[in-house]
């Protein structure tokens, strides 16, 4: 997000700019003209240049949003087509084009209220036949098929324009002006960080003038800067009911709402800072920030194209730009918008960063590695580029575990500084009574951590001697999280609190084993562990390898996962399940198995649907020599990076390479859960990658009778496939070296009759493996669980309270 001041001056016009540039020619007239040209370059810089010079002129604002639409990107128009009808309500064209934007981008629900609203002011809108579209929309239909005759550009010399007048909408509260001196005051706390100061004597004054829209306004920004995002959103949201008219407040809120992940809430918010500020690079950029975050990532893009036309030098634009074009796939465009952004800022460790994400995507991993140098050299203790890229190294293969280890350990180094850990605490040191046990997770959904844990949450909630509570830090919700909210007996949703609120709710708990589902993942809260608000501290499941933090205690394995020559490259101590360290769920879909491909194709078809980031330069080259070996046979890939015709191209090159044509290649993109379990049904053997082998993907092949053939390696991440394989008692799927990998591929591709054997059995043999008991894996998870409880009521007080 991008911050700036919190001050406010009604004087200053609706852009910040003191006065419009002298203009020769009406900037709108050149707009249209251009408009009408399709020469969108030249309209979309004129119809900027309109809007700074005349603010109010509705029918700048208006064209604006249709240039949009006529671009093919409707989503960025609303925020354009809602300022032309806030300024003209009584505009039957205005408020048309509003329904039409909200029809076409699918809010069904603001379009008819929009209708409504219509009616009862007696705008002359055709009521019934706007209601008829927005019905058929609701029953199924495309907006997109529907007969509505396209919207039009308004040529400014054949349109009798109103006078320009500002939106009748309060920007000032009747009493600020009585408190300008103690606001005065109160501005120079903020900006000299006094922000407890600030917050008291802030709330005294809204007590005797909770009408207060500035008050509330300073309130909202202070809690923000405090982090405190919850109370932070409450404050903004009353703000902007009192001061409707200030698009800063409205972007302040969706800043707060975007923090607490209320993801819809902000976006309605940045709507309104730019249907009152369409011309303002920041609630753009702001707003695309947030799309990016919940993957939406249309909006992202036309958010972050316009953020970047009105700022093109910015170099938060241009970062989220980049990220907007990488999140769809555009690969192209990314990459020139990182180099625009390094050419201005040499030493940015983010775009530096970025960049090697766009490289990893497009499958150059060397160039990748290099990007992520730089980015370390840069900011050597900026703990998101460390702990992304703590992860992110996972999929270049070429580090050491003993560099692994030391990067993670920096990295808890970085992240515990200047903290005050619990060292001791409250919970009865009973070795045999019942335990609470906490588990923090962003990934309680419909994700890879969700497939593996749901059934067992479910387990372990029958058991008499727990109680969980779960700790989700994000929002997110789908079916799967109604699952595990069913689960636990406690949910406690904590995106809206810092760490060290989290830490002492934890604590106030009462949690005796606190359990991290995430590591070096998306959505973690590793500053919460490093503030040890549980006696015992696990990390499982969501990651594969060692945290760096020595206030986590433990790191659940698998009898396979980690040799005991292998425990000193872990800050945790290896605590050892009995038979698997991952248990998967049932698909929430029924999809069947399939006859083996083979059978029917005339060739043997192998396959891997895992992230192409997975897929290095030595996969290529060794599933080159599988197929080589295997003239006939064919390779599946299926992932997201394969939607585009840049990534397919990029993917049959790197195989050209190495001698195998894009004939023998299957490429394609992400599909429904259903329709991808049954693309299995195409494959006969999956190859496995590495070192990063696959997790879901794996046992998902497995689940729809694709046996999967997998290169044992030297780290746990590298041992998945083996520790699901040997699990199953195959372990002639797992190759000990490269050589072996392409011998076993070829002897078990040529068994046709035993592979059509294996995949009739194979989901049987799963369902009845310790990979899918639950309850099984439950008693050894509850079974861990009571031997670290009474490892540490045994440790002695000293013990007990000298952990870190």
């Amino acid at each position: 997000m991008i911050d700036y001041k919190t001050s406010w001056s009604p004087g200053t016009n609706a852009f910040g700019w003191s006065g419009a540039p002298a203009i020769t020619l009406d900037p709108l007239h050149r707009g249209f003209a251009a408009h009408q040209k399709r020469d969108w370059r030249t309209a979309l810089a004129a119809y900027i240049e309109a809007l700074r010079a005349r603010p109010n002129r509705a029918l700048a604002a208006y064209n604006f949003g249709l240039l949009q639409i006529d671009q093919g990107m409707g989503l960025s128009s609303i925020p354009f087509l809602l300022r032309a009808s806030l300024l003209e309500p009584g505009s039957a064209t205005y408020q048309g084009a509003m329904l039409f934007a909200r029809l076409r981008s699918g809010d069904l629900t603001a379009g008819e209220s929009l209708l409504g609203r219509c009616e009862q002011t007696g705008v002359p809108v055709d009521a019934e036949l706007w209601a008829h579209y927005f019905a058929q929309v609701r029953d199924g239909m495309d907006a997109a098929a529907l007969n509505i005759p396209p919207l039009q550009p308004l040529d400014p010399l054949s349109v009798r324009e109103p006078p320009d007048h500002p939106l009748a909408l309060s920007t000032q509260s009747p009493s600020h002006a009585s408190l300008a001196e103690s606001f005065a005051r109160l501005q120079q706390l903020y900006t000299s960080q006094r922000l407890p100061e600030l917050l008291e004597e802030l709330a005294n004054l809204l007590a005797q003038h909770p009408a207060w829209g500035e008050g509330h306004h300073l309130r909202g920004r202070t809690l923000s800067a405090l982090r405190r995002w919850e109370p932070a959103a409450e404050a903004l949201s009353q703000a902007s009911k009192l001061l409707p008219g200030r698009p800063d407040v409205w972007d302040h809120l969706g800043n707060a709402l975007d923090a607490i992940e209320n993801f819809q809430k902000a976006h309605h918010a940045y709507e309104q800072a730019l249907a009152l500020n369409p011309a303002w690079h920041v609630s753009w950029n702001n707003a695309a920030d947030t799309a990016i975050s919940n993957e939406q990532h249309s909006y992202a893009y036309q958010y972050a194209f316009l953020a970047l036309a009105l700022a093109p030098d910015n170099e938060t634009c241009l970062l989220n730009f980049a990220r907007s074009c990488l999140g769809r796939g555009d690969f192209p465009r990314a990459r020139q918008a990182l180099a625009a952004l390094i050419g201005i800022h040499p030493d940015h460790p983010h775009a530096e960063r970025e960049f090697g994400d766009l490289c990893l995507e497009a499958g150059d991993h060397d160039e990748a590695r290099m990007h992520f140098d730089r980015a370390i050299a840069i900011a050597p203790d900026d703990l998101g580029i460390q702990g992304s890229l703590i992860f992110t190294n996972n999929y270049l293969g070429v580090e050491t575990q003993a560099n692994i280890h030391a990067r993670a350990l920096r990295y808890g180094e970085i992240l515990s500084r200047g903290l005050e850990s619990h060292t001791s605490w409250p919970n009865d040191p009973d070795p045999d009574r019942p335990l609470r046990i906490g588990f923090v997770s962003g990934d309680l959904r419909q994700h890879p951590v969700g497939y593996f844990f749901i059934s067992v949450a479910e387990a372990l909630a029958l058991s008499p001697t727990l109680e969980l509570f779960a700790y989700p830090t994000t929002r997110a919700s789908d079916p799967m999280t109604e699952a595990f909210r069913a689960a636990f007996h406690h949910w406690v949703p904590i995106p809206g609190l810092d760490d060290d609120e989290a830490a002492a709710r934890i604590l106030a708990d009462g949690i005796d084993i606190l359990v991290d589902l995430s590591g070096h993942t998306g959505k973690h809260r590793l500053g919460l562990f490093a503030r040890k608000p549980a006696p015992v501290q696990v990390t499982w499941l969501g990651y594969f390898g060692t945290t760096g933090l020595r206030q986590i205690d433990y790191l659940l394995a698998g009898p396979w996962d980690v040799p005991a020559c292998e425990e000193p490259e872990f800050s945790e101590t290896i605590w050892r399940l009995p038979h698997t360290r991952l248990c998967f769920s049932r698909p929430q879909v029924a999809v069947p198995v399939a006859p083996l491909s083979a059978l029917t194709a005339g060739h043997l078809t192998f396959g891997c649907f895992n992230n192409i980031r997975k897929v290095t330069d030595r996969v290529v080259a060794l599933w080159a020599r599988v197929l080589k070996a295997l003239p006939h046979a064919r390779l599946f890939l299926k992932t997201k990076q394969l939607e585009g015709e840049a990534g397919r191209a990029a993917i049959e090159a790197r195989f050209l390479a190495e001698g195998v044509t894009a004939d023998r290649l299957i490429l394609e993109g992400t599909s429904a859960f259903a329709d991808y379990l049954a693309a299995y049904g195409r494959v006969d053997i999956a190859l496995d990658p590495f070192p990063y082998t696959g997790g879901t993907t794996s046992i998902q092949a497995l689940w729809m009778g694709v046996p999967v053939l997998t290169l044992a390696g030297d780290r746990l991440l590298a041992r998945q496939g083996e520790s699901m394989l040997r699990a199953l008692g195959m372990e002639e799927w797992v190759a000990a070296t490269e050589a072996d990998y392409v011998e076993r591929a070829v002897r078990l591709a040529q068994a046709i009759e035993s592979l059509q054997s294996l995949r009739a059995g194979l989901r049987v043999r799963l369902e009845e493996s310790p990979l899918m008991n639950a309850p099984q894996f439950a008693a050894d998870l509850e079974a861990a669980f009571r031997g670290m409880w009474i490892s540490w009521c045994e440790g002695g007080t000293a013990q007990r309270e000298a952990r870190i």
